[in-house]
């Protein structure tokens, strides 16, 4: 393929459009359409960054149906045989497609992975400089957290391996920047509640704020390329740590070879002191103070986003009886569509599957009176801002305690709609759904190391872990937000409010599972039924 010019120009746009991109973009991880029909692409540019000479390419893609989307993507070329080796080392998506310029060999690449262009978004950033064109502005923002830096150059950056849906940079093992490679007009809520977060508020467990890069387009809101925070050193996630705690966990199950599964116990508050003395000794007190902490950690997050009574993004309003009527109603949606679906499905399930699916078609009446049930109970409660896509995933941990990361929200929503306020009990919901998926995970991801499930009752073991985890993690939640306005003061009020909630992520489960992996269905499944019968 032979470029024509390396000129920002309509003509370079347009073979960027029509020649290379469309083959490029559906291999990108970042590219979130990848099942759709592109119908057309259009390519316009960006203002280059300051000490810079790569492209800041905007990627307008159009398809056959649905809404279109804008893509981020900074390119160069490059010639030099020795540095495009250097650059395909690090990752097989750096070159974007190999051209003839001038009569010789040369490569686009994403400039992402060459450490100039990594160099002078730092420098962007920590300046607070700024580029323009006629009709854009590329701003960089410091945070009190750069602006007080002693920063040591040369500034050292890499691209981490793993690919994601954004884009990480280190620098000199401190920073954290995250590009966003899909833009969205509107202020992206994990730069809003970081920097609100960091920089507002003495909750001491999130990143802390560093800066951005803002992109200002005439009378739009402006659109969010990057954001800069702390780099927190940890293990890993909170989801690696649970899964480690029940590797211990069935281990200890399997040795004592217990042949009686108690009943669990059901109250309004457990301690680790009120949990069964063998089950304590199986569970193990560390693991209980864990999930506590996170208990802990997850209502201080929430104290602190509800603190802020003046301005309006953030100041907590009534959870009055249309919001109620609100979420009902999308909720009932959600389970109907959900329970149809699961109809249809029923026959291509295994046995085992079609009976506890079955179990769950047979009481879609119950299910959905809960819903109803939600709407018509009177509720004394705040809405509030929240993390908006929380679970054990989205919590970091460096071996004594945890740091809530990602407050991006869920990324099939609109930027509208994650700014939105709703019930913190959303985030708590969230949490316990994804305890309970490490419960029966760590057995799924692993069936070579428990090949005896069945014949142990490991599921049963499973059910055990969550009762009592799911338990630990609300009870330290609820103390530790005792008399805050987020958290009714009605008994029967917060049992609906937690058990719409966890109803409604369980539900979502169920279609996600059906699509995705058909083998966890069940997991969705009894949490469902779970919450059903409690």
């Amino acid at each position: 393929m032979k470029l024509t010019t390396w000129q920002s120009s309509p003509e370079l746009a347009q073979q960027l459009a029509t020649e290379i991109l469309p083959d490029y973009l559906p291999r990108c991880r970042w590219f979130r359409s990848k099942t759709r029909e592109i119908q057309n692409l259009q390519v316009r540019f960006y203002p280059s960054l300051p000490d810079s000479d790569a492209h800041l390419l905007n990627i307008k893609v159009e398809y056959a149906k649905g809404e279109d989307e804008q893509y981020i993507l900074p390119i160069d070329l490059v010639t030099d045989t020795a540095e495009i080796e250097a650059l395909k080392a690090q990752s097989k998506m750096v070159v974007i497609a190999e051209v003839e310029w001038e009569g010789k060999t040369a490569f686009l690449v994403d400039s992402i992975y060459q450490a100039e262009f990594r160099a002078s978004l730092f420098e962007a950033i920590r300046g607070e400089r700024e580029s323009k064109n006629e009709k854009v502005r590329l701003v960089g923002e410091a945070g009190k957290l750069l602006k007080a830096a002693n920063i040591a150059k040369p500034i050292k950056s890499k691209v981490p391996s793993a690919e994601q849906s954004n884009t990480a940079i280190i620098y000199n093992d401190e920073y954290f920047l995250k590009i966003f490679r899909k833009l969205e007009y509107g202020l992206n809520p994990d730069l809003e509640l970081v920097r609100f977060l960091s920089e507002k508020t003495d909750f001491d467990n999130s990143p802390r704020y560093g800066g951005s890069i803002l992109i200002y387009e005439a009378e739009k809101d402006p659109i969010i390329l990057g954001m800069m925070q702390n780099k927190i050193v940890n293990k890993g996630d909170a989801w690696a740590t649970m899964l480690e705690q029940l590797e211990r966990y069935y281990g200890r199950v399997l040795y004592a070879d217990p042949t009686v599964i108690p009943e669990c116990i059901q109250q309004e508050q457990i301690y680790f002191e009120d949990i069964p003395k063998d089950i304590q000794n199986l569970i193990s007190r560390a693991t209980y103070n864990r999930v506590a902490q996170l208990g802990t950690r997850t209502a201080e997050m929430h104290i602190a986003l509800a603190s802020d009574r003046e301005r309006a993004a953030f100041a907590p309003v009534v959870l009055d009886i249309n919001s109620q009527k609100k979420i009902s109603a999308a909720q009932k949606q959600l389970a109907q569509q959900q329970l149809d679906a699961l109809t249809n499905l029923l026959p291509k399930l295994s046995p085992e599957q079609q009976a506890e699916a079955q179990q769950l078609l047979d009481k879609k009446d119950i299910l959905l009176a809960a819903f109803d049930h939600f709407k018509t109970t009177p509720i004394t409660a705040e809405q509030t801002r929240v993390h908006g896509d929380y679970h054990l995933g989205q919590v970091l941990d460096d071996g004594e305690d945890f740091y809530i990361i990602d407050f991006e929200g869920e990324p099939l929503r609109s930027i509208a709609e994650r700014r939105e306020l709703n019930s913190p009990f959303k985030d708590v919901a969230g949490m316990v759904r994804s305890l309970h998926y490490a419960a029966y995970g760590e057995l799924y991801l692993h069936p070579d190391k428990y090949p005896q499930i069945g014949a142990m009752n490991l599921e049963a073991w499973a059910a055990q872990w969550f009762h009592y985890m799911s338990q630990a993690y609300l009870t330290a939640y609820f103390h530790r937000t005792k008399g805050q306005a987020f958290v009714p003061n009605n008994k029967e009020a917060l049992e609906q409010l937690l058990r719409v909630f966890i109803l409604e992520k369980a539900i979502y489960e169920v279609g996600y599972e059906m699509n995705a992996r058909p083998d966890w269905l069940k997991i969705p499944l009894r949490g469902v039924l779970y919450e059903l019968e409690e």
